[in-house]
C-alpha cells in the first residue's frame, strides 16, 4: 500500500500549494493597490460662485505618512495654498488664501498610498466673475466718506467761535461778569460826580445873584 499512498499524498500537497498560490496572486493586487480619489471639495470640473476657503480630498483608503502635498495654482500661476496639507485618515485638507481672480484653478496633489507608493494627480475648478466681485472692497465708498468728512470738518471749523466761546464784538466780554459789574460802578460814580458838580454850580450862581 505504500507505493499507492505516496503518490496520492504528493498530489494532494501539489494541489494545496497551487490553490494557495492562486489565492495569493488574487489577493496581492487588492492589498498593494494605490489609493483612489473618491471625492473632493470643490468637485473636479465645478464652476463656483463663491470662492472656497479650503480644498478637501477624500480617498478610498487611509493616507500614509510622509511626503504628502497639495498645491492650488490660479490663472496667475501662483500657489494659493496657505500652510501645509493636513491629513486625517483618508482625507487631505489644504487651506487657501483669498482667491481674487476669476478663471480656472488647478489642484495638484501628491499623497502616500496605503501601499507606500506615491499618488500624483490633479483636478480643476473655476471661479465665476461674481465669486471674485463679492470679495472686492468698495474703495469708492471709502473715498466718498473721507471727502464728506473733510468738508464737514472744514465747515464746522469755520463756524466755531474763538476759544472759550467769547464774543469778540463786545469789548467788555473779555472781562467777564466781574468786568461788567466794575464798569457799571464806574459809570454810576461818574454820574454822581457830574450831578454833584451841577448842583455846586447851581448854588454858586444863586449866591452871586443875591
Amino acid at each position: 500500500m505504500t507505493p499507492t499512498t505516496t503518490p496520492r499524498r504528493a498530489a494532494a500537497v501539489l494541489v494545496s500549494l497551487a490553490t494557495a498560490g492562486a489565492l495569493g496572486t488574487a489577493l496581492a493586487p487588492a492589498a498593494l493597490a494605490h489609493n483612489t480619489l473618491v471625492g473632493s471639495t470643490p468637485e473636479d470640473g465645478a464652476t463656483l460662485d463663491t470662492a472656497p476657503e479650503e480644498v478637501e480630498l477624500t480617498f478610498n483608503d487611509e493616507i500614509g505618512e510622509g511626503n504628502n502635498a497639495v498645491a492650488v495654482s490660479g490663472p496667475d500661476g501662483d500657489d494659493h495654498t496657505d500652510g501645509d496639507v493636513t491629513v486625517d485618515g483618508d482625507t487631505a485638507t489644504a487651506q487657501l488664501r483669498p482667491l481674487e481672480e476669476s478663471g480656472e484653478y488647478t489642484v495638484s496633489y501628491r499623497i502616500v498610498s496605503a501601499d507606500g507608493h506615491l499618488l500624483e494627480e490633479e483636478l480643476v475648478f473655476s471661479l465665476s466673475d461674481s465669486a471674485v466681485s463679492d470679495q472686492s472692497p468698495d474703495n469708492g465708498a471709502g473715498d466718498a466718506d473721507e471727502t464728506d468728512s473733510g468738508e464737514t470738518d472744514e465747515t464746522d471749523s469755520g463756524d466755531q467761535s474763538p476759544a472759550g466761546g467769547e464774543d469778540t464784538t463786545n469789548p467788555m466780554a473779555a472781562f467777564g461778569p466781574a468786568g461788567i459789574v466794575v464798569a457799571a460802578i464806574a459809570v454810576a460814580a461818574i454820574l454822581v460826580i457830574v450831578l454833584v458838580r451841577i448842583r455846586a454850580n447851581s448854588r454858586g450862581r444863586g449866591g452871586g445873584e443875591s
